[in-house]
């Protein structure tokens, strides 16, 4: 499981068993040969975490991915957006 800390995440993409992102699905390939194949939650990482040396000197994230919380405050702020314009055409 992984750590509920988000300062100790080890994102899925820093990890050596890393396959690809599913953009679509929100889902990671994990590789490793006994665990799972598809990973929710990627940037959280999980107990089979190896560090890919050199892979994580530049912080980067996959295209497209978009945490659950940026995911959220999108549709906070869509939602309170189309609040607005409503009131103010009323």
């Amino acid at each position: 499981m992984a750590s509920l800390d988000p300062d100790n995440w080890k994102p899925c993409w820093y990890c050596r068993h890393f396959g690809y992102y599913a953009e679509r699905a929100g889902l990671v390939r994990c590789e490793h040969p006994v665990y799972p194949m598809n990973r929710s939650q990627p940037e959280t990482g999980c107990c089979s975490w190896e560090r890919e040396p050199g892979v994580d000197d530049d912080g980067w994230r996959p295209v497209g991915f978009v945490s659950q919380q940026e995911a959220q405050a999108a549709l906070w702020a869509s939602t309170h957006r189309r609040d607005a314009s409503d009131a103010q055409s009323a």
